[in-house]
């Protein structure tokens, strides 16, 4: 379980390499995994699944990481828990 806030500014929006369909498509192919729930620990939607940006809480870390959220905690400005696996995003 990590402790996570959602990104903001333009490093946010930029789009997958190439060869991915999408954010949450990255996340999927690199973990083996499918997102059907999402990964905040105090939310269970299942619906509206995206591949979220994060960055850890409380750590000298400044890697921006996709993990999957429903679209109401990937606008969260709170830090909260997730319990899904954090993918590096490529430079």
């Amino acid at each position: 379980m990590a402790k996570v806030k959602n990104m903001t500014g333009p490093d946010r929006f930029h789009n997958p390499p190439s060869e991915y369909d999408s954010w949450l498509d990255y996340w999927e192919k690199k973990t083996g995994k499918k997102a059907s729930t999402c990964g905040a620990t105090d939310c269970s939607t299942t619906k509206g699944i995206v591949g979220g940006h994060v960055v850890m809480v409380g750590s000298t870390d400044t890697t921006h990481y996709i993990t999957p959220l429903c679209r109401p905690c990937n606008n969260r400005a709170d830090t909260f828990y997730v319990s899904t696996e954090l993918i590096p995003v490529p430079e």
